[in-house]
Order: C-alpha cells, then structure tokens, then sequence
C-alpha cells in the first residue's frame, strides 16, 4: 500500500515529513528524500496513518489523518480455517483408512496364498499317497496274478506228467496183453485200463485247472463264449490249452488223445472262429 504526500511549497522550498501508523507503531518516522509512504504485508485491521509536514526551520506546517482498514485475507476467516482444519483431518482419516485396508487386504492375499499352498501340498500328498495305494495294488494284483499263473502251470505241469505216466502204462499192458494171450486173464487186463481210462478222464483235474485258469485269465471261459457262441466244451478246454502257449505233445497227453487228433481239433477250432489262413491260432488266444 503506497501514499505519495504533496504540499503548497513554494519553489526551492522542500517540506519534511514526519509520519507513523497509527495500531501498527507508535514511534513516528521521518521521511526524507521522498514523498512516498509504503507499506506492505499489513495485517487485517482499521488504520489510521498520521503525517505532518514541517518547513525548513522544524516548524509543522501541516498536518494530516488517514484512516483506512485492511479486511481480512479469505483464508484467515474462521470458517476456511475450520473448512481446512476438517479437510486435513478428513486426508488423516481417508488416508489412515486405506493405509489400514491395504495392510488388512495384503495379510488376507496372504493368508490365501498360504491356505492355498497348502491345499496345494496337501493335494500333492493326497495324489502321491493314491498313486501308491494303486502301486501297491497292481504290485499286490501281479503278485495274485504271478501266483496263480504259478500254480495253473504247476497243476497243468503234474497233469501232463501224470497222463504221460498213465499213457505209458496202460501202452505197456497193450503190450504185455499181445504178448501173455490167454495166458492172463483177459479181464483183468481190461479192469485195469479201464482204471486208467477214468484217470485219463478225471473231471477233478479239469476242475482244478479250470478254477486256477480262470483266476489267472478272468472270464476267459464266458467272454470267448459271449465271442464265439458255437465252441464245443471240449474246444473251450483246447482253446485254453492253446492260451497257455502249450505244445501239441502236452495237449495230447492232457486231452488223452494222438498229436494227430489234436492237430485235427486245431483245424476246427480256426474255422469255428473264423480265422483266416494268415491268422495264428495261438496268438489270437493269448491276447484274446
């Protein structure tokens, strides 16, 4: 704020100043080289400025009052105090609230992410804890499987070899029987083939044989009856012979008939089953 003094001075004369702010000092000043009073930053209030004149000898010539008022600046008015004041905290408060929700929303992103590292091991656990339940099962169910195999063979094996002695022996009496005629009795030769005729056809050896391959071979027996409707007993009993990768000679002294026989019950097998000249018989069993 600048007030520039003026007075009736006659030329060549010069007047001093002598001024003070009234409510802001009372200590009056002299203004000298200049008739310009400046004020600047002055707080909001009523003012009054004083100035007197004096000539060139000290005497006042003059003197003179004004009074003007300074009006608050706007940010000092209550309200805008109270406005920024409410403003800053509601900063404090917002800012508080989301510094508050980001840890809150951090530990619960955590808290997930552990629960679900852990679900995560415990699903790892919970497959690899199945997987060796099924590796102790198939291993269990090959073990069965190699066991029962085991003793088809076995079962199969004392059958052969007990046909294979009872064939001998009654091929021995045929031929002691051409040799003594009548020199034994007759019936006596024939009561004893007879007993080993029923041997020879023992239905409890099939049984054992067939209990044991089936345990081997699940539902072979019905699901090449479901296959192939037309097979004959005695081609089943072939077939699983055949399945077992068994020579003509072993079929032969198990069914208790010539190689030759076997091979004829061969040849009807493959047409009963439809396989044509370039099918292998015995392949087609086993991955049957």
């Amino acid at each position: 704020m600048k007030f520039e003094l003026g007075s009736n001075c006659p030329i060549g004369k010069r007047h001093i100043y002598k001024y003070r702010l009234v409510g802001l000092e009372d200590n009056w000043h002299v203004l000298s080289n200049s008739n310009v009073i400046e004020y600047s930053r002055l707080p909001s209030g009523v003012y009054k400025l004083q100035v007197k004149a004096y000539n060139e000898f000290g005497i006042e010539v003059s003197s003179r009052d004004f009074q003007f008022g300074i009006i608050p600046r706007w940010y000092t008015h209550t309200w805008v105090i109270v406005l920024f004041v409410t403003i800053f905290l509601l900063i404090v408060v917002i800012t508080i609230f989301y510094f508050h929700r980001y840890h809150v929303k951090k530990r619960l992103n955590m808290q997930i992410a552990h629960e679900e590292e852990l679900h995560k091991i415990q699903e790892e656990q919970l497959l690899l804890t199945e997987k060796e339940i099924v590796k102790l099962r198939n291993d269990n169910l090959r073990n069965d499987l190699a066991f029962k195999s085991n003793q088809l063979a076995s079962a199969t094996m004392a059958s052969i070899r007990k046909n294979e002695v009872l064939i001998e022996l009654r091929n021995e009496i045929m031929r002691q029987k051409e040799l003594l005629q009548y020199r034994y009795p007759e019936k006596y030769f024939e009561k004893i083939i007879r007993m080993i005729d029923r041997n020879l056809e023992n239905n409890e050896d099939w049984a054992t044989f067939e209990k044991y391959f089936d345990q081997a071979h699940v539902n072979f027996f019905s699901r090449l009856k479901d296959t192939h409707s037309t097979l004959t007993p005695k081609d089943l009993r072939l077939c699983a012979y055949l399945k077992m990768n068994l020579t003509t000679k072993e079929i032969a002294h198990l069914l208790s008939v010539s190689p030759r026989s076997v091979e004829v019950h061969r040849y009807r097998l493959r047409k009963r089953l439809g396989l044509d000249s370039s099918d292998n018989l015995t392949e087609y069993l086993i991955a049957f």
